[in-house]
């Protein structure tokens, strides 16, 4: 059997906890971003093409398919104290290409014995960069107004370059590995009037990289409020996202950080 499929889905869009006014240009100055009060739907578009087959009196069968996919206005939840306020937000972002193979086996080898597997190529690329804009409704008319903000006063540290969140063109989502499969096999049988199995696998997952742009996660289990000392006597509470956005090209020796 062959079939193609086209679909379409959403995810409706929603608010966000709070607003505020945040990224300043400098200590004390005007900041720049109006947290948006909420976000819209993002939508996907499908087209598949797969197949559904048998072979050798059924004890084969072979399933498949081809994808394309158009991800679009993609929703995305920030969380960036030293920026744009300690409340996480979320807010549309840039549009996806997905498209990739599928595979599917299953094969009755003996009476008895059963193999599995299944793999998957994916091929997942941006293709446009929007940006955050200056939206402070303060700075209606000015020549900022509108355009991307690309720098920001953060405490304690002064003016910091702002890389853009939403990534470049070209790049691939998080957890969008380019390869993956697994392969099983089991063997059946019966002693006494018992059934019995046993059964091995194995399995595989690879994530490609299309660019010289790599991301590094943080682990959640470390804390969001660190103690420090200060002169004199005591200690402060300082975020630990501000200790990392200082010190972090110290992490990455003889390698460009772009942010953080």
């Amino acid at each position: 059997m062959v079939y193609y499929t086209f679909s379409q889905g959403f995810r409706p869009g929603g608010f966000n906890r709070t607003r505020g006014l945040e990224a300043p240009i400098s200590a004390g100055g005007v900041a720049q971003y109006d947290k948006p009060q909420g976000y819209a739907p993002d939508e996907l578009i499908n087209n598949e093409l797969g197949w559904k087959t048998e072979f050798l009196d059924h004890r084969l069968q072979l399933n498949g398919s081809l994808y394309y996919m158009n991800w679009n206005n993609v929703q995305l939840q920030f969380y960036n104290p030293p920026v744009l306020g300690n409340t996480t937000f979320a807010i549309n972002g840039p549009n996806y290409t997905i498209k990739g193979l599928e595979l599917q086996l299953v094969a009755r080898v003996t009476d008895g014995l059963t193999v599995f597997g299944s793999g998957s190529w994916n091929s997942a690329k941006q293709t446009n960069s929007p940006c955050l804009e200056v939206s402070n409704p303060a700075l209606v008319g000015t020549p900022s107004f509108g355009q991307c903000i690309t720098e920001s006063f953060q405490k304690g540290i002064g003016v910091e370059p702002l890389v853009n969140p939403f990534g470049a063109v070209g790049t691939r989502p998080a957890f969008s590995p380019t390869v993956q499969f697994n392969l099983r096999a089991r063997y059946d049988w019966s002693f006494n009037n018992y059934k019995a199995w046993a059964m091995v696998g194995a399995s595989h997952v690879a994530f490609g990289r299309d660019s010289e742009l790599a991301i590094v996660q943080a682990p959640r289990s470390l804390p969001r409020v660190v103690p420090v000392p200060r002169d004199g006597s005591g200690r402060s509470l300082v975020l630990l996202s501000t200790i990392v956005n200082a010190f972090v090209h110290k992490l990455f020796a003889g390698i460009e950080v772009l942010g953080c």
